[in-house]
């Protein structure tokens, strides 16, 4: 959703002569850097999400507290 709106916001800009800061941007705005950094932060977010279950003992933490909730 946000490649298309970022590729209508240019197509617009150049079809109806926009001009301004925001219409330059999303007109000179280069798709293929974005889809690079879309995939880099799910690179990210997937390796801090694994770091911090591993490392931080999640599904350990859980169970206990699913243990203690059901002895009440």
């Amino acid at each position: 959703m946000l490649i298309g709106t970022i590729e209508i916001f240019g197509l617009l800009a150049a079809q109806l002569n926009l001009s301004g800061g925001f219409w330059a941007f999303m007109s000179s705005f280069n798709i293929n850097e974005a889809g690079f950094i879309i995939v880099g932060l799910f690179v990210i977010t997937w390796a801090a999400a694994l770091a911090i279950w591993r490392f931080g003992r999640i599904e350990q933490r859980w169970e206990r507290a699913a243990a203690r909730q059901r002895s009440r």
